[in-house]
Parts: structure tokens; C-alpha cells; sequence
């Protein structure tokens, strides 16, 4: 089963499907990240320290060299 944008199937037919036919459902959520991933790009290195600081300062967590290294090699893959 393929998505399809202009009719995505409900949270009662997703759960319907999950429960009848695994295989399927597996392959509609496969087919739904590949259509939203068409329109997205990766965050740049900006973002990504950013997000990562407010993550860890909302884990009470240091934000520390190691922490900003991490983020700088993470961009640097996604590029």
C-alpha cells in the first residue's frame, strides 16, 4: 500500500491495518517518511548546535566543548 497525500488513511485504519496485515503497514509508513523526506534538508551547523544546547540545558545537563564538537561533526556529515 502506497501513501497517498490527498487521502492518508485515518488513526483507526492505520490501527486496523497494523493489527490484519503487518507487512503492509510497515510498507505504507515506509512510502509516507520517503514522500515527506523529498521536501526537507538537512539542518546546518547553526541549528543543530542550537538544538542541541536546549536539549541538554532542558536535561539539566552541561553544555560543554564535548557537547558542541559532536554537534560541529553532525553538520559536518550532513553536508
Amino acid at each position: 500500500m502506497v501513501y497517498d497525500p490527498m487521502n492518508p488513511l485515518t488513526d483507526e485504519e492505520l490501527d486496523k491495518l497494523g493489527k490484519e496485515d503487518f507487512d503492509t503497514f510497515l510498507e505504507y509508513l515506509d512510502s509516507k517518511s520517503a514522500h515527506l523526506r523529498k521536501n526537507t534538508k538537512p539542518l546546518d551547523e547553526h541549528h543543530i548546535k542550537k538544538f542541541s544546547a536546549m536539549d541538554a540545558q532542558s536535561r539539566g545537563e552541561s553544555i560543554d566543548d564535548t557537547l558542541i564538537q559532536k554537534a560541529k561533526k553532525i553538520a559536518k556529515d550532513n553536508q
